[in-house]
């Protein structure tokens, strides 16, 4: 290595595991970075000294090993396409084993720094937050952990330029958001009155410090990452207060209602559908010190009563 690596010389590549331990060797994604990535490998060490006389610490050992960060991509047209199980990365981001006590998948990722390669395996997808707004880009967030450690890579773990693999195409924009404020409503309408919409998934990954009494690799960091529940979503938007409907959902105890968001690329389409959603949070909006009157709202999206197993969401893409 010679010479100081610009952030375009670098990228990052994933492939989905058949099995925990299953390190694969080719990236079929290699992500799009326009603000880069902070998923980097992590070691704590303690440091301490003997009380020897000596006035200097001098000693050190390796208490935890973890790697884990944030993956930020634009949403692009078949990224995640459900034909079948969908792609792999939908599969890593929200696939479960039915069979398997609802298990997620483990992944491989591949850094280069310029000519410089490394691998991380053991990935688990344990989260996400995606931005939608009105003809805007539309960005995943993709939290991420693994207790394997890093090894070295080589320059044939990235496959050749393909759309297919690189993604490089223009992303989805923001287009309409359809909401159904109340079980008893009129049912599901574009609200033209709201903003700064988000969506958030956990998959309920175990937490790394639990994780490590599990199983050691070869360091102290946790090797299985297993999943304690379906994914919990969560989501947030802004309406301005132009009438009494939300306080109106308090004061009747009808807290239940329906969100679906739609994103489009030219002839693509792709939507996300919570059929029951509960609002938590927002329905009496804070009187301001300035500017207008408006709700901020907080919801949690639910699975159906009665019927185990069941998502609380449902994905396509065309």
């Amino acid at each position: 290595m010679s010479g100081i690596v610009p952030h375009k010389a670098c990228r990052l590549g994933f492939k989905i595991q058949t099995a925990l331990g299953a390190r694969e060797s080719q990236a079929s994604v290699v992500f799009p970075l326009p603000e880069g990535a902070d998923f980097v490998p992590k070691w704590t060490k303690d440091i301490y000294q003997n009380n020897q006389g000596n006035y200097e610490r001098t000693h050190y050992f390796t208490s935890a090993y973890i790697a884990e960060g944030g993956i930020k991509i634009p949403w692009v047209p078949g990224m995640l396409a459900t034909a079948g199980d969908g792609t792999e990365l939908y599969q890593w981001l929200f696939d479960r084993d039915d069979a398997n006590y609802y298990e997620g998948n483990y992944a491989t990722l591949f850094f280069d720094y310029g000519g410089n390669y490394y691998v991380v395996a053991d990935v688990k997808c344990t989260g996400g937050t995606i931005t939608p707004e009105k003809n805007r880009p539309v960005y995943l967030t993709i939290n991420a952990r693994s207790g394997a450690e890093p090894i070295a890579g080589s320059a044939s773990n990235f496959p050749s330029y393909s759309t297919d693999a690189w993604f490089d195409g223009s992303p989805y924009v923001g287009e309409d958001i359809y909401i159904q404020l109340d079980i008893t409503g009129e049912g599901l309408a574009v609200d033209e009155w709201t903003k700064g919409h988000s969506l958030e998934w956990d998959n309920q990954v175990m937490d790394a410090g639990d994780a490590s009494l599990i199983t050691y690799q070869r360091g102290p960091g946790p090797y299985a990452l297993p999943n304690l529940a379906r994914a919990q979503w969560k989501g947030s938007f802004t309406r301005w207060f132009v009438d009494t409907h939300m306080p109106d959902i308090a004061l009747e105890a009808s807290f239940e209602g329906k969100y679906e968001l739609f994103v489009t690329q030219g002839a693509s389409l792709a939507q996300l559908y919570f059929p029951r959603i509960v609002f938590t949070d927002g329905l009496f909006p804070p009187i301001p010190g300035d500017g207008i009157v408006q709700n901020d709202l907080s919801f949690e999206a639910l699975g159906s009563i009665g019927v185990p197993g069941t998502s609380c969401f449902t994905f396509s893409e065309a």
